[in-house]
């Protein structure tokens, strides 16, 4: 049948159906809907993207790919300087070039889709999503939610929301949906939630990073990436935070500026602040393994030593002093700052030195050496945001279709499969499709159809199409298509071509609902299909002012079945068009419609 086409810019809905329907079992969707696995890229992709050709971007981690519709290479668009796991895959509105980010390295690079190239535009650790901002700028979900300029390559911290990177999925209105997701493994259930930042928020975010509350400084390490020869580990237990680094290359004693580590913070009370960092140094004699230049802003590289004796060998402390070989005797550390931004150095000078935090404090902190006191963060948090919906397990994926209706993929590694959920205008999700056990879904991917049709159940497959990528244990990826599934009407027996009994057989439907089989004239019904005025969702061809009802209400079976038996006495043909309506016992309504059938 020919779909009346027009510009449709409704949302995804689902109609109401028996509560039976509601949950899929395992391996199959939604009743009203239908699978379809694509042909799989011959490199496994851990995030992919569609061109409007049906060619689609893979990235794996090291290597970004195009790849024809069959799942052959179609060329390579670039590699990442190093083999890790992917980020994403962003494809711009233009389909000129795509931006991927690798989480391992924090590498985001330009990749061009006419093979000429690519170019590192930014670092951005723990790279985990991204959403196209505006055509110039994307916001990166990493180990900090972040503002990427895509033409000069400057990056701007928005949020520091804690936990791992999560999904991100931008709002029409300039609103960002964010994903938050738990450092636990596995996660727990009900630790995921999706937050909204609205746009006036998300546009004019206060200074992010750290900043000094109530005259103290707290900065983990690890905050950012190690560098040179600094290891990020996490055998010796009693640190802070998600690590420490440990410098494992040689002793510079007379050369600072070797493996430099730079720390920006924020300062809003001026004055004299002690410094201290949360070490560890394991050398039986105290006086070796136990030091790190360090140097504020533009003053000089001094050495940081740490020596309590032997009772503070191969235990975590917070001693620290300054040497100022001979000039001035050796002292408690301090620095006198000013308020605004300031930087902190540190470099290599000894073999085996482990350093975990840093604490920058005035006089009147109290228990400023408390391991366990908290970073002291700036910028948006959570507390900024509006929680839209929570009791999620380790969400993977947010695709925001129109302005308020929301497809989300999330993962349960306890449960042991991945899930598709849509909320429509705000509503409690339901579940679309349930993964196969041990799977989880990822790169949702949403294409409208261009006619009349509601994306929902039971529909016409040309209504939209949800296409993601399941992964299993084994690393093996599929990529699926998920579409409407209309119900099919089909006619057998002798009738069919002459005299005789005619079987109308009525499949896809939904045990608990029932069908009603109505007619009209075939020399008056049209091969365009249009929604029937008030049951928006259901379609037909049929001259309405003499449809005729054939049965009454035909209860589907546990298959979704349904049949009745007609005697064709004239033996004529191709005179009536035949139809089934899905009618849903909940909602007392005619919800949708099947693919008619001539007789």
């Amino acid at each position: 049948m020919i779909r009346a086409a027009c510009a449709f810019t409704a949302a995804l809905s689902l109609t109401a159906l028996p509560a039976a329907g509601l949950t899929p079992t395992l391996d199959d969707p939604l009743p009203g809907f239908g699978l379809e696995t694509l042909p799989s890229h011959v490199v496994p992709s851990q995030a992919v993207a569609t061109l409007s050709d049906g060619k689609s971007v893979g990235n794996d981690g090291f290597q970004v790919r195009r790849f024809w519709a069959a799942g052959t290479s179609n060329g390579t668009l670039g590699k990442f300087d190093q083999i890790g796991e992917a980020g994403f895959v962003l494809i711009d509105p233009t389909e000129t070039f795509v931006i991927a980010g690798q989480r391992d390295s924090g590498d985001i690079f330009r990749f061009e889709l006419d093979l000429s190239g690519g170019t590192k535009l930014a670092t951005l650790s723990g790279n985990f999503d991204a959403a196209w901002e505006s055509p110039s700028s994307i916001i990166v979900s990493g180990d900090v939610l972040s503002r990427l300029d895509l033409t000069t390559g400057n990056t701007t911290t928005i949020a520091l929301l804690g936990g791992a990177p999560g999904p991100v999925a931008m709002a029409p209105d300039g609103g960002l949906l964010v994903g938050t997701r738990t450092d636990q493994v596995p996660a727990p259930a009900g630790s995921s939630a999706i937050y909204r930042f609205d746009p006036a928020t998300l546009a004019n975010p206060p200074a992010a990073g750290y900043v000094e509350q109530n005259g103290l400084i707290v900065i983990e390490t690890e905050s950012v990436p190690p560098v040179d020869q600094w290891k990020l580990e996490n055998t010796k237990t009693g640190f802070a935070g998600d690590g420490y680094f440990r410098w494992d290359g040689g002793n510079f004693f007379n050369t600072p500026d070797v493996g430099t580590l730079s720390y920006t913070f924020e300062v809003t009370t001026g004055g004299r602040y002690e410094f201290v960092i949360h070490n560890r140094h394991d050398y039986p004699e105290s006086d070796k393994e136990n030091d790190a230049w360090v140097r504020m802003d533009n003053g000089p590289w001094l050495k940081c030593f740490s020596n309590g004796g032997w009772q503070n060998v191969g235990v975590w402390n917070f001693l620290s002093w300054f040497d100022y070989s001979g000039s001035l005797p050796n002292e408690q550390a301090y620095f006198d700052l000013t308020p605004g931004q300031h930087t902190l150095y540190v470099s290599a000078r000894s073999y085996n030195f482990h350093v975990d935090r840093f604490h920058l404090y005035l006089d009147t902190v109290s228990n400023p050496w408390n391991k366990d006191l908290p970073e002291t963060l700036g910028g948006l948090s959570l507390a900024d945001a509006t929680l839209l919906a929570g009791g999620f397990t380790d969400l993977r994926d947010l695709l925001l279709e129109g302005s308020n209706d929301l497809l989300i993929a999330d993962s349960d590694p306890v449960a042991g499969a991945g899930r598709i959920l849509f909320s429509a205008g705000g509503s409690a999700p339901i579940t679309l499709l349930q993964a196969d056990p041990g799977e989880y879904v990822d790169e949702l991917e949403f294409e409208l159809g261009g006619g009349l049709e509601p994306f929902q159940a039971f529909q016409s497959s040309e209504a939209g199409t949800i296409r993601y990528l399941t992964v299993d244990p084994a690393g093996a990826h599929d990529r699926v298509e998920l579409k409407p599934a209309r119900m099919q009407l089909d006619l057998i027996g002798p009738g069919v071509s002459g005299q005789g009994p005619v079987e109308v057989r009525v499949g896809g439907g939904i045990a608990g609902a029932a069908a009603l089989l109505v007619w009209g004239p075939a020399s008056l019904a049209s091969s365009t299909e249009l929604p029937v005025p008030g049951l928006e969702s259901i379609f037909t061809g049929l001259d309405l002012a003499t449809v005729q009802i054939a049965t009454g209400l035909l209860p589907f079976d546990a298959s979704g079945e349904v049949s009745a038996t007609f005697v064709n006495g004239t033996g004529q043909t191709g005179i009536a068009v035949l139809q089934a309506l899905l009618f849903s016992p909940l909602t007392l309504q005619f919800v949708a419609s099947s693919e008619p059938a001539t007789l």
